[in-house]
């Protein structure tokens, strides 16, 4: 009765494991690992390694599990039918019940989830010992697999969609690994290619532009206060835009151009509020 008692005990360890196991390598960050990874740590590495074909490592966790608490389940109701005779197998269920989802399930995976990163680390070496000797289970698991996607006809889509991406975006700038105007700079870009013209437009009344006609002084001091690099000028009123002069064309190393600035003016650029920035 006490192996028996001994042999319990180690398949609850065992399926705290395999349970916590699971939890880390599905939720660790890898782009921490990554980090640690290249500062040198084998255990990173080989937990990277292990996570790039994680259809043979969940396999594998779903097999030890699997042995472990039918193995509890069994030798449970063994011991418990001897000990109080047929209401045992009742009891055992009761029991075994409760103790794998106490200390089998919720609690290693709750501490799984909380450290999933240096989880993942110390299990590595062990799960890659149990992938290595139920390689020929995983072999089986791996073909039925195939097979039930041929009569499924299952399509794997791997690719992250946009919305995914941003509430990607969203989680690591709670978590805290980027700051707020370094979160909204990534959805920028992210959301680059969906913008129209319409929604980077500077409205007409808090445009900075010039009439034609305007003192060379007078621009100077406009660029000065605005810090832009370039100003719109117009003929007669703000709707008439004709030209775009150029900091770097209207100054000089020796101060203000001599010329006309209808001699450094560029023409402007005329387009549509739908038109997708990307393409302008």
């Amino acid at each position: 009765m006490t192996l028996q008692i001994i042999v319990m005990l180690v398949c609850v360890m065992m399926s705290a494991y395999f349970s916590a196991t699971e939890t880390a390598f599905s939720s660790f960050n890898k782009t921490r690992l990554k980090t640690m990874a290249e500062k040198g740590s084998k255990k990173a590495s080989l937990a990277l390694r292990l996570s790039e074909n994680y259809d043979r490592l969940i396999s594998t966790i779903l097999i030890g599990n699997n042995i472990v608490n039918i193995a509890l389940a069994s030798i449970g109701t063994v011991l418990f039918v001897h000990l109080y005779g047929d209401v045992g197998a009742t009891i055992s269920t009761a029991v075994i019940t409760i103790v794998v989802l106490i200390f089998g399930e919720i609690s290693p995976k709750s501490i799984a989830k909380d450290s999933p990163e240096k989880f993942v680390m110390f299990s590595a070496p062990i799960i890659n010992i149990f992938i290595w000797v139920l390689t020929p289970l995983n072999f089986l698991f791996t073909q039925w697999k195939k097979l039930i996607s041929l009569i499924f006809k299952v399509e794997e889509d791997s690719k992250m969609s946009q919305e995914e991406l941003l509430m990607l975006v969203d989680e690591i700038e709670q978590d805290g690994s980027v700051d707020t105007e370094e979160g909204e700079l990534i959805r920028n870009a992210i959301e680059f290619t969906e913008q129209e013209a319409e929604d980077i437009l500077t409205h007409r009344v808090d445009v900075e532009a010039i009439p034609i006609d305007a003192p060379k002084e007078e621009i100077a001091e406009i660029f000065f206060k605005t810090k832009f690099s370039r100003l719109l000028v117009y003929e007669n009123n703000i709707d008439n835009i004709i030209g775009v002069i150029h900091l770097k064309d209207f100054l000089k190393v020796d101060g203000i151009i001599d010329e006309d600035i209808t001699s450094i003016m560029t023409k402007p650029v005329f387009i549509q509020r739908s038109e997708k920035i990307n393409d302008l």
